[in-house]
């Protein structure tokens, strides 16, 4: 049989007066520990039904009677439901998509996996606030220049910035500036000159 405390396993043989048979018994009790790595992986707790659980029971993801259940504690993952995703271990494969971070709620590894990635799943609002279109680099940035770090998404998925002759203020703009008079006052800021249209 199993020791409880240390989950070993026993083997008793009975040795019976002269002329009986010798009778084996070998008793194995399965642990549950194993069975429940799914539960954990769901960042869950197994336990019974009865027990109060914070969040939402989820069926088989824990060994035991069905009345034994994974417990996983209730996160904050409207953003990821809103883009059509689903928080979860990263150790998990995210299949057919890709995972995306801040959109889920619980420790660093749990992200949100959003599969049949399209591009309204991607955030662009740095290369909008310069004025640019964000677009994969196999199509030509027509009047623009590609400029890398403003997208989401894959490499080849770069912010499209129209050229300075067509906005001519976009050297202030890139480094998060304004173009204004200059008798108005730059709160918190100061005014660099070189960088936007008009006279001097």
């Amino acid at each position: 049989m199993r020791d409880k405390e240390r989950g070993n396993i026993y083997k008793f043989t009975m040795i019976p007066p002269k002329g009986l048979i010798i009778v084996t018994v070998l008793a194995i009790c399965a642990s549950g520990t194993e069975g429940d790595q799914k539960c954990a992986m769901n960042f869950g707790f197994c336990q019974n039904v009865d027990v109060s659980c914070s969040g939402n029971y989820i069926a088989y993801l824990c060994d035991g009677p069905y009345t034994r259940k994974c417990c996983v504690p209730a996160f904050y993952d409207e953003k990821c439901n809103g883009k059509g995703g689903k928080c979860q271990s990263t150790s998990i494969p995210c299949f057919g998509g890709r995972y995306f971070t801040g959109l889920c709620g619980g420790p660093q590894g749990r992200r949100c996996c959003v599969s049949n990635v399209t591009d309204s799943a991607y955030n662009d609002e740095k290369c909008h606030k310069f004025g640019g279109t964000c677009a994969y680099t196999t199509i030509t940035c027509v009047g623009g220049t590609y400029v890398s770090g403003l997208c989401e998404g894959p490499v080849n998925r770069r912010c499209c910035l129209p050229d300075v002759k067509a906005h001519p203020d976009d050297k202030c703009h890139a480094i998060g500036g304004l173009c204004q008079n200059d008798t108005i006052v730059c709160a918190g800021g100061s005014y660099v000159s070189g960088l936007c249209s008009g006279s001097a």
